[in-house]
């Protein structure tokens, strides 16, 4: 197994792997524009509880910035809340069909899932490798 497959495995079991991703993610998600401003995104982000925060690009695509980008590219770099978000999200975010199990190569900290290019739902934790 994979180090992150191992990981979701010690943490939620072998039945609980072979669920689709559409039985645990959530639906209702949160939307920000790529030129909000990080501290207005961040504060929508704790207000609501949420660990992330699917961002609308002008050219059509969507990102998604984290509590990890929040870590990596925000606090150790020191910067400034008033930049944009587009300066700090992950992009592009990696998608999967609704009915595909948790036990697959996800690759990154938060997966959006996709059917005909609406978002509808999000696993909002994914363990490092």
């Amino acid at each position: 197994m994979a180090a992150t497959e191992s990981s979701m495995h010690a943490k939620l079991g072998d039945s609980a792997l072979l669920r689709p991703v559409s039985d645990v993610m959530q639906s209702q998600l949160l939307r920000c524009s790529q030129h909000e401003p990080l501290g207005i995104a961040l504060a929508t982000m704790q207000k609501h509880s949420v660990g992330s925060i699917l961002v609308d690009c002008d050219d059509g695509s969507t990102g998604i910035l984290t509590r990890t980008d929040l870590i990596e590219r925000i606090i150790l770099p020191r910067l400034e809340l008033d930049c944009t978000v587009d300066k700090v999200m992950s992009h592009p975010i990696q998608s999967l069909p609704l009915e595909s199990s948790l036990l697959c190569d996800a690759g990154d900290d938060a997966l959006a899932t996709s059917a005909s290019a609406n978002y509808l739902g999000l696993i909002d934790y994914w363990p490092r490798k």
